[in-house]
C-alpha cells in the first residue's frame, strides 16, 4: 500500500512537471509570436510609410511619371500626368502604354513608343525625345520625354520609367517667335521694296510724264490738222500711259504701307487690271463678264481701298455661287433719283460713278440684308468666313461719303452697287479760257531734259515766256542774280545736288512771296498735305497738261493778290 501511494505521488509530480514544461514552451512560443507580430507590424508600418513617401514624392514630381512593366503595361502613373491630361488612373493602369488614351487618333505613335522601349531595354543612357500627346478634351500638346530601363540582378528589365515635361507653352513661344521673325523679315523686305520702288518710281514717272505730255501735244496738233485717225492712235497711247500711272500708284501704296492718301482715280483702268488678277485667281467654272465705261469722271480715293473693295465683293460673290456661276462687274456714270442707301438709309440723288458687282448665286434674304454690312455677320458655315469683308466695304464707302445699293431676291442672285462722288471737272472750253497765259515769265527746273523740254513747249504754246533749267544749282544762280524777273517757279523735287524743297527755301529768302509749284513722282520728305501746310502747290507726276495749266493760272492769280 505504501508503494502504491508512493507511485501515485510520483505520477502526479511527473504530470505537474510535464505541464510546467509544456506551459513554458507555449509561453516562449507566444512571446516569439508576439515579437514576430510586432516586428511584422513594424515592417508593415515601415512599408506603409515608405509607400506613402514614394506616393507623395511620385505624385509631387514636376514631371509626368509613368512606371511600366517589362511588357509595357502601366503599373503606376503620377497625379501630375493625370491632372494635365484630364484622364483617370483607370484610363492607364493595366493597359499597354501605347494603347493609352493619350495617343488615340495618333496612329503613328504606338509603333514609335514600342520601338522606344525596345531601344531603352538594350541599356545605356535614357532615350531623350520630343513627343506629342492628346488630352481628354482633344487638345494636342507637346512634351520632352526621357525613357529609362531599370534592370534586375540578372540583367533583365525589371521595369521602365518614363518621365516627361510639358513644353506646349515653350513650343508656342517658339512658333510665335518664328512668326514674329517672319513678320520682321517680311517688313524689312517690304521696306526694302518700298525704297527700291520709290527710287524707280521717280524715274518711271518722269518717263510717263514725257510720254503723256508729248502725246497730249500731239493730240492737240492732230486736232488742229483734222487728223482723226492720228487722234485715235494717240488716245490709245494716252490710255496705256494712264494705266501705267495707276499701276505705279498701287505699287507705291502697297510697298510703303502708307496711311490712306486719296488721289484722283480713273476707275476703268484700275478695274481692268483687277479683273485680270481675278481671272487667274477664280476657278475656271466662274465666268467673268464686264461692262466698263471709258473716260469716267475722276474719283478721289486711295487706290488700295478700291482694290480692297473689288477683292472683297468678288470673293463674296465667288463664295455665294459655291464655285460655279457668272460674276458681272460694271462701272459707269449713273443718275440716281430717290433710291435708298442700305448703309445710311438716306435717299440718293444726283450724278455718281457707279461700281457694280453681281453674281448668279442664291441671293440674299430680306432678314440677312438688314445685317449684311455688320462686322462678323456671315451666312457661311463655321470656319468658312469671318464676316468682315462687307464690313470693310461699308467702312470705306462711309469715309468716302458714298452709298451702297443692294438688289437681290432669294434664288435670283445678288447685285451690289457702290456709288462714288465724282470730282468736278472743267470742260475743254473752260480750260482753254482759264489756262492761257499773258506772257508771264516761268522758270521750269527738272533734271530730266526731255521732261523739262515738254513742260517748256507746253507752257510756251499756252502763252507763257519760259526759261528751262536741268540743274538746280544753275536755277538758283539765275534766281539769285535777279529774282524779280521770274513770276513763277515750277520745280521737280528729287534732283541731284539740291532738291526742289531746298531750292524753294533759298528762293523764299530772296523773295518770300514768289509763287511756286513742286512736282514729284515719289518723295519720303514731302507730300501733298505737307506742301499745302507750308503754302506750296504740289503736283504729282506724271503731270497732266490740264492740271498743270490750271495750277499755273491759279498760282499766278494768287501771287498778284499778295
Amino acid at each position: 500500500m505504501a508503494f502504491a501511494g508512493a507511485t501515485c505521488c510520483y505520477g502526479a509530480g511527473l504530470g505537474v512537471a510535464l505541464f510546467s514544461v509544456i506551459f513554458l514552451i507555449i509561453s516562449r512560443k507566444n512571446n516569439q509570436l508576439r515579437e514576430e507580430i510586432a516586428q511584422r507590424k513594424q515592417v508593415v508600418e515601415i512599408l506603409r510609410k515608405s509607400e506613402q513617401r514614394f506616393r507623395s514624392v511620385f505624385d509631387q514630381q514636376f514631371q509626368f511619371m509613368v512606371i511600366l512593366a517589362p511588357d509595357g503595361r502601366v503599373l503606376e502613373v503620377n497625379e501630375l500626368a493625370l491632372r494635365m491630361q484630364n484622364y483617370t488612373r483607370e484610363d492607364y493602369i493595366g493597359k499597354l502604354f501605347w494603347d493609352s488614351p493619350a495617343w488615340q487618333d495618333l496612329p503613328e505613335w504606338p509603333a514609335i513608343l514600342r520601338q522606344r522601349l525596345q531601344q531603352a531595354a538594350r541599356g545605356g543612357s535614357p532615350i531623350l525625345t520630343e513627343d506629342i500627346y492628346k488630352t481628354a478634351n482633344g487638345e494636342i500638346r507637346f512634351a520632352d520625354a526621357a525613357t529609362t530601363a531599370i534592370f534586375d540582378e540578372q540583367g533583365g528589365v525589371e521595369y521602365f520609367v518614363v518621365q516627361a515635361s510639358d513644353t506646349t507653352e515653350r513650343q508656342k513661344a517658339r512658333e510665335e517667335q518664328a512668326r514674329l521673325n517672319r513678320e520682321l523679315s517680311q517688313a524689312r523686305k517690304m521696306e526694302a521694296l518700298g525704297q527700291l520702288t520709290g527710287g524707280i518710281a521717280h524715274d518711271f514717272n518722269n518717263i510717263l510724264g514725257i510720254v503723256l505730255g508729248y502725246t497730249a501735244l500731239g493730240m492737240e496738233m492732230a486736232r488742229k490738222l483734222g487728223e482723226q485717225r492720228m487722234i485715235e492712235y494717240l488716245a490709245r497711247v494716252e490710255r496705256a500711259g494712264l494705266r501705267a500711272k495707276s499701276l505705279v500708284t498701287q505699287m507705291l501704296a502697297f510697298s510703303r504701307g502708307d496711311e490712306s492718301k486719296p488721289v484722283p482715280l480713273q476707275f476703268t483702268p484700275l478695274i481692268e487690271e483687277q479683273v485680270k488678277i481675278l481671272r487667274s485667281s477664280l476657278p475656271s467654272s466662274i465666268k467673268i463678264e464686264t461692262a466698263l465705261q471709258q473716260r469716267l469722271p475722276d474719283v478721289e480715293m486711295d487706290p488700295v481701298h478700291l482694290q480692297q473693295i473689288m477683292m472683297n465683293l468678288s470673293l463674296n460673290s465667288r463664295d455665294a455661287m459655291d464655285g460655279s456661276g457668272t460674276l458681272s462687274i460694271g462701272v459707269k456714270e449713273a443718275q440716281i433719283a430717290g433710291e435708298e442707301c442700305v448703309a445710311c438709309h438716306q435717299r440718293i440723288e444726283g450724278a455718281w460713278v457707279e461700281l457694280s458687282v453681281a453674281d448668279t448665286g442664291p441671293g440674299i434674304t430680306p432678314d440677312a440684308e438688314e445685317h449684311l454690312f455688320e462686322p462678323f455677320f456671315t451666312t457661311k458655315s463655321v470656319g468658312q468666313g469671318s464676316g468682315m469683308g462687307l464690313a470693310v466695304v461699308h467702312g470705306i464707302m462711309t469715309r468716302l461719303g458714298g452709298h451702297i445699293i443692294v438688289e437681290s431676291r432669294p434664288g435670283e442672285g445678288c447685285c451690289i452697287r457702290l456709288l462714288f462722288q465724282p470730282m468736278p471737272a472743267s470742260s475743254p472750253e473752260d480750260i482753254e479760257v482759264q489756262v492761257r497765259g499773258n506772257g508771264e515769265h516761268l522758270l521750269v527746273v527738272d533734271d530730266e531734259p526731255e521732261l523739262a523740254g515738254y513742260l517748256h513747249e507746253l507752257l510756251e504754246l499756252n502763252g507763257y515766256q519760259v526759261t528751262k533749267k536741268t540743274d538746280s544749282r544753275s536755277a538758283l544762280d539765275q534766281l539769285t542774280a535777279d529774282p524779280d524777273t521770274i513770276d513763277l517757279l515750277i520745280t521737280d523735287q528729287t534732283m541731284p545736288d539740291m532738291s526742289g524743297m531746298e531750292l524753294i527755301e533759298r528762293l523764299r529768302k530772296l523773295r518770300a512771296e514768289i509763287p511756286v509749284i513742286l512736282c514729284s513722282g515719289f518723295s519720303e520728305k514731302i507730300d501733298r498735305e505737307q506742301a499745302r501746310k507750308i503754302g506750296i502747290r504740289y503736283l504729282a507726276k506724271p503731270i497732266k497738261s490740264e492740271q498743270l495749266l490750271n495750277m499755273v493760272r491759279e498760282a499766278l492769280a494768287a501771287g498778284k493778290e499778295l
